[in-house]
């Protein structure tokens, strides 16, 4: 990795390191990673303009990834992060919203994901529930199967913080499956 990203900039490959930083932030944060996942992301932020008008899905995937990372390190954010972070997963939906309306079978699933998440945080938890299940099914129909995938288990981690662990296994399953 560190000759693969010396050979990058020694070339002035800024494009291939924005996409490398995109898809590093997203393996990380699924490994749980999110500490390093965020060291990736704020890399890819400094060479972002480089695939920014290159083309949305650039974009739409690290936004979405950034939302995914805010999310998952805000419980342990202090107030002031917190306060931050809601106003960058306001911004980042905003964009996704309009991505979603103008193609949702590329991006609704995303959006919906996101907006899970957010009503989990502020303990809207049926409205949770709901857009689990929309960004599920939304996921699957358009052969998105790995946010299909990311969506069950956030749904399974739902349901362990209501030590329902019973049906967050169901959940586990259908991720696995």
């Amino acid at each position: 990795e560190p000759q693969y990203i010396a050979r990058c900039e020694a070339n002035k490959n800024i494009q291939v390191l924005a996409v490398y930083h995109i898809l590093k932030t997203w393996a990380l944060y699924l490994q749980g990673h999110y500490s390093e996942a965020l060291a990736s992301f704020n890399e890819g932020e400094q060479r972002f303009i480089a695939v920014a008008t290159q083309g949305l899905l650039p974009s739409a995937e690290h936004r979405f990834n950034q939302s995914l990372l805010l999310l998952a390190l805000y419980p342990q954010a202090s107030p002031v992060e917190q306060q931050q972070s809601w106003q960058q997963l306001e911004a980042n939906q905003v964009l996704a919203k309009i991505w979603a309306d103008n193609c949702p079978a590329n991006f609704l699933h995303k959006y919906l994901l996101i907006a899970a998440e957010m009503a989990r945080l502020v303990g809207n938890d049926w409205e949770a529930l709901e857009l689990y299940e929309q960004a599920m099914a939304t996921a699957k129909d358009h052969e998105f199967m790995h946010h299909a995938a990311l969506a069950n288990e956030l749904a399974a981690n739902f349901w362990l913080t209501q030590n329902q662990p019973k049906i967050a296994q169901l959940y586990l399953k259908e991720a696995r499956y």
